[in-house]
């Protein structure tokens, strides 16, 4: 009888621990959804771009947030790819060039940035920014990250 409530309770604990797994993802896809409802700029240039960043085995993290006219993008490499950062970087403009888009690209591999622009899209969905304020807060970024090159 110990021994069946026992295998129970350990049944519970690994099913109940296998569901969360996905929470970094639906939050990610939340945050995105929210985000186009939510503010005046749409953000789907920037969505696709990070996406399609995502797949670079290189990039560890990559955010981007677009205004109307600029874009700021902000990534991380893996550690061990580090001391190849100036060609990963040129390699990087080069296919974005090819993406032909119609916003002015500012890309970063400073931390600083990508906290910062982390930070404006949860500010984005939690405070419902305008058109105006996205604008201001996006080149205050791209200012910023002309500051720590």
């Amino acid at each position: 009888m110990v021994f069946r409530i026992v295998v129970l309770m350990f049944l519970i604990v690994v099913l109940g621990a296998c569901q969360g797994g996905n929470q970094a993802q639906d939050t990610d896809r939340l945050l995105h959804l929210s985000s186009e409802a939510s503010t005046a700029v749409t953000q789907q240039v920037s969505h696709d771009i990070e996406e399609w960043l995502k797949k670079n085995p290189e990039i560890k993290a990559v955010e981007a947030v677009n205004g109307e006219k600029e874009m700021v993008l902000a990534y991380d490499v893996h550690h061990e790819k580090r001391f190849q950062m100036s060609e990963i970087e040129s390699k990087l403009k080069k296919q974005l060039s090819e993406k032909k888009s119609s916003l002015e690209v500012t890309m970063s591999s400073d931390k600083k940035i990508l906290s910062e622009v982390m930070e404006l899209k949860k500010d984005m969905v939690k405070k419902n920014l305008t058109k105006k304020e996205i604008n201001h807060r996006v080149k205050k970024i791209i200012s910023l990250s002309y500051e720590t090159a």
